[in-house]
């Protein structure tokens, strides 16, 4: 009977526990090494990121206006998916370079496009110009028409014209012809104006000298003229003139006042006489409205003067 050694028995069995012993060995190798690599994938990503960040620094320092590299850097993040991190386009880089190129040229187009628009802008633009205005095309038979009522209108006016001074010439003639029959041909002078026919009338039949009161033998001559101015259906202005020789007085302190109210002293004989007053107008032009020079006595005496006038 063999009798086994306890230390032998301990050295055969070894053997059986030690290939286990070894595989576990090696595993932990693998993990370590495996462990000991992850730091160069961060690495990589870090250094692609800073190589891309200094690309993009010179890229934007290249340009002259700052919306330019606006521009550039809106047109990078436009390409960036947005559910990508930085990280991921990194890596993205860093496994294919062609990306890199990619990326820098669709940044550049903004630049180029902004570049471009002032050049647009300052482009010169051709003047608009207007159609010209051009008159319609009227046949000549509108034209020959037009002309025949513009004759016709022309001769009915000569024609009005002609009929109303035949009208005012049988008027003057009618009352020099009824001054005449009445014996004031040689105290009363009719004269035809734009506004009617006036009877002229000289202040020395009518008036004192100095005086605004009708002398007898004016108011004999104003009474006498009634006939002829009450059968008209026509406004009688009266109008009062005098020379350039200027008053002063008391009752008239100038000739304004003197010629006024020697119109206003005629006018109210014929008031008085039953002429409609509102027929009846009264001025004074004082010595503005001359009919002879004032240089001579003659002149002066002819401008002192009162005017009847039978307005149209």
């Amino acid at each position: 009977m063999i009798a086994k050694d306890p230390s032998k028995g301990l050295k055969e069995a070894a053997p059986a526990a030690g290939p286990p012993l070894i595989l576990n060995r090696q595993s932990e190798a693998e993990e370590a090494a495996e462990s000991s690599d992850d730091w160069l994938l961060t690495y990589c990503d870090t250094v692609t990121l800073l190589i891309t960040f200094f690309v993009l620094l010179i890229m934007q320092a290249s340009f002259t206006e700052p919306e330019q590299g606006e521009g550039m850097l809106d047109g990078l993040l436009g390409i960036m998916p947005a559910q990508e991190g930085v990280v991921g386009d990194a890596g993205r880089i860093a496994e294919n370079p062609e990306v890199a190129l990619e990326i820098a040229e669709q940044a550049e187009r903004p630049a180029a496009d902004s570049e471009a628009q002032p050049a647009e802008a300052t482009t010169p633009k051709p003047p608009i110009t207007e159609p010209p205005i051009t008159e319609p095309v009227i046949a000549e038979e509108v034209w020959a028409e037009i002309a025949r009522l513009k004759r016709e209108i022309e001769a009915q006016e000569l024609s009005a014209d002609a009929e109303l001074a035949q009208e005012q010439q049988r008027l003057f003639a009618g009352i020099a012809s009824e001054i005449e029959d009445v014996g004031l041909s040689d105290l009363v002078t009719p004269t035809m104006t734009a506004e009617g026919v006036s009877l002229r009338v000289s202040n020395q039949v009518l008036f004192p000298t100095a005086e605004a009161a009708l002398s007898p033998t004016g108011e004999e001559v104003v009474r006498s003229l009634l006939p002829i101015l009450a059968g008209k259906p026509f406004d009688i202005e009266v109008e009062g003139h005098t020379d350039s020789v200027p008053i002063a007085t008391y009752d008239f302190p100038s000739n304004w006042h003197l010629s006024a109210i020697r119109a206003i002293s005629v006018l109210q004989v014929l008031e008085a006489a039953g002429i409609d007053a509102t027929r009846l107008h009264a001025v004074g032009y004082g010595e503005t409205r001359p009919i002879e020079a004032n240089d001579t006595a003659d002149g002066r005496a002819a401008n002192r003067r009162v005017e009847i006038l039978l307005k149209y």
